[in-house]
């Protein structure tokens, strides 16, 4: 897998939301990409046609299992890969009712839209979205 070229805005504003040196985190990015070069190139090389494998590459990426999205838990990296996946299901699916991502993952269908807005309003969030979302060819 060829490394990514970053442009300079885009390491000076990571580096700007992240409160670091622009080297630390051009040394961070490096790091994150040759890990994710050693873990991933082998699954994330297929597209992904339906909404499980979405379910399923979104939880190996964000180390959580498939079972403890659909639980009621809050811990904060299980929480996180279930906002992402439903938004990312949202935009990759768009035909997708949200009743029917909410069946997938054992929630109300109701709270579907919170969990988009949360990944919109939450810095965090909208972090583990733009990377995971890098990594998904879709």
């Amino acid at each position: 897998m060829k490394r990514k070229i970053y442009s300079t805005e885009v390491i000076i504003k990571a580096a700007e939301l992240a409160e670091l040196p622009v080297s630390a985190v051009m040394s961070l990015m490096i790091k994150l990409e040759e890990a994710f070069n050693i873990i991933t190139p082998s699954r994330l090389n297929h597209p992904i046609s339906n909404i499980e494998d979405l379910l399923q590459e979104v939880c190996f990426l964000s180390h959580v299992s498939p079972e403890d999205v659909k639980t009621k838990t809050r811990k904060r990296e299980v929480s996180y890969a279930r906002h992402v996946f439903v938004k990312i299901a949202q935009e990759a699916f768009p035909k997708i009712k949200p009743k029917d991502i909410s069946y997938l993952i054992d929630k109300e269908y109701q709270v579907i839209n919170w969990y988009i807005k949360e990944v919109d309003k939450v810095p965090e969030k909208r972090r583990a979205y733009e990377i995971i979302r890098g990594y998904l060819n879709l």
